[in-house]
């Protein structure tokens, strides 16, 4: 897809276009992400955006792989509810049907669970109500490697995160012969009351389940149930950062004609309600020049102090970055990295190995790119920092956490 003038691509049918009720409108932006997919809320109108090709996939997703996807921005049209209904074509349907072999005890199950409703959506009301409320979340790493680690999930084990449930939930689905799919992406985020948006991290990964609902088409479903996260000191920390860098991009990176028109004409306003003439006073001051105006109307000085307080503005990200990660390496070698800290670990890893030309795939899981990488010391070097990372983010294992330091400056040291 090519979007027209503007950057403005338009996504949706004129059926679409017609449906009367309100609109989201939203902005976006991407920051330290090792993805080139495009996150929507919502089904999405139309987008703008700079990259000038987009693509589509068959199940509804957008990718830009010609684009930087670190730092890159686009605003959203989308309608908040679901999708049209439309009929599911016979080879769709069949595609969302298949499954491996699965432990017949999974299939039995399936049945039973949704021995008493009478249409698809109450039997995926069941499934979703038996997983939420029989099985339990935990982030907890698994004791042994298992041969089917869906049917010990379900019926030893009982307990897992997001993507056990959803994996169960698309499995049991399919055993009773509704269409269905595993999706993953975002779930909640913070809002940050400092810039007034919603700060979405690597913590709030999370996978869910659509099935195909006659007369509905694709329905969203979510088997796991909701796990409680306290906060700490950190996370107020975190919103200053936030802030920091997202001034940084507006008003430095992105200072394009409209900022900086906008914050010229806050500038005047401000100056003729509270009546700062000490610029200019300071002005005359300095070139000796008493009584004259200074050149630009006046602008010079203002110009010069808003000047300083960009330069101050740059330099503030940076320092509040590096005090991050201080902070975050004293964490690590105590033992106390939280689940975002190891994403955090992991995204730097992924850049270090990257400037290295290896770049992780998008389909990859971290296993399978540590595999993947053919210079034998970074491999094993990735593969050990892997297993640290799988301890301190789903085993929230104090030795795995305080290896990752040390295991990053490794990798990092490589050539």
């Amino acid at each position: 897809l090519i979007p027209g003038e503007d950057g403005l691509l338009k996504l949706a049918g004129d059926d679409q276009l017609r449906r009367e009720g309100r609109r989201l409108n939203y902005e976006v932006m991407l920051h330290r992400v090792n993805t080139d997919w495009l996150f929507i809320v919502g089904i999405p109108e139309y987008i703008r955006l700079r990259p000038m090709r987009v693509l589509a996939t068959s199940t509804g997703g957008l990718r830009v792989p010609f684009a930087q996807a670190d730092g890159l921005r686009y605003n959203v049209i989308a309608w908040p509810g679901e999708a049209m209904a439309q009929a599911l074509p016979p080879e769709e349907r069949i595609h969302h049907l298949r499954l491996p072999q699965p432990d017949p005890r999974i299939l039995t199950l399936a049945n039973e669970v949704t021995a008493g409703a009478r249409s698809d959506l109450e039997r995926a009301h069941a499934i979703e109500e038996w997983l939420r409320t029989r099985l339990k979340y935990s982030l907890d790493p698994w004791e042994r490697v298992v041969d089917d680690p869906l049917a010990h999930f379900l019926f030893e084990r009982k307990k897992g995160h997001c993507e056990y449930f959803a994996s169960a939930m698309a499995v049991m689905l399919r055993a009773v012969w509704i269409p269905s799919r595993v999706a993953t992406g975002f779930l909640g985020g913070t809002r940050n009351p400092l810039i007034d948006w919603q700060v979405v991290r690597a913590s709030d990964a999370h996978s869910w389940v659509e099935a195909w609902i006659p007369g509905r088409g694709w329905v969203t479903f979510d088997p796991t149930p909701s796990a409680e996260t306290a906060g700490d000191g950190w996370s107020r920390l975190s919103m200053w950062l936030d802030a920091a860098e997202l001034f940084w991009q507006e008003w430095v990176v992105g200072y394009d004609l409209d900022r900086q028109l906008t914050l010229a004409l806050s500038v005047s306003e401000s100056r003729k309600r509270l009546n700062f003439d000490w610029a200019a006073r300071w002005w005359s001051a300095l070139t000796g020049e008493a009584g004259k105006t200074p050149p630009g109307g006046g602008w010079l000085p203002w110009a010069a102090g808003l000047a300083l307080l960009l330069a101050a503005a740059a330099g503030a990200p940076l320092l509040l970055r590096h005090a991050g990660r201080l902070a975050l390496r004293r964490r690590a070698a105590r033992g106390q990295a939280s689940s975002h800290d190891a994403s955090v670990f992991y995204t730097e890893m992924l850049n270090a190995v990257a400037r290295r030309g290896f770049v992780k795939l998008t389909g990859q899981t971290p296993e399978e790119f540590a595999l993947s990488i053919p210079d034998s010391r970074i491999a094993a070097a990735v593969g050990e920092f892997t297993r640290a990372y799988y301890d301190a983010r789903y085993g929230t294992k104090a030795a795995g956490a305080a290896r990752l330091g040390p295991l990053l400056d490794r990798i990092k040291s490589l050539p």
